[in-house]
């Protein structure tokens, strides 16, 4: 091996990742043309999507979370060792069916 033993951890991490990039390909898909003709990228800011919310605009909340599209909140974890995460979730009816 290239780079010395893989454990089944990277394994398993990598079917599960590269298992959500393909289960989203049609969700891509309709956002590359929304991007080509309507020229909203891909990845967005919070207050492109929630424009009149004023935490969306927060300068602390722009650095942690983004949108993947309209209907994908991201908010990774970046701090090593973290097992909690505060969220913000902008009030919109998509939200109240996950977050309760």
């Amino acid at each position: 091996m290239l780079f010395g033993k893989v454990s089944g951890d990277c394994f398993f991490l990598t079917y599960w990742f590269a298992s959500i990039f393909a289960y989203l390909k049609d969700y891509r898909a309709a956002l590359m043309v929304e991007a080509s003709e309507k020229g909203r990228p891909l990845v967005r800011s919070l207050f492109l999507e929630f424009p009149t919310d004023a935490n969306s605009w927060d300068e602390e909340l722009l650095k942690t979370q983004f949108m993947f599209g309209s209907d994908f909140l991201i908010a990774p974890v970046i701090i090593e060792g973290a097992v909690t995460k505060s969220v913000y979730f902008p009030d919109y009816d998509g939200c109240s069916k996950w977050v309760s």
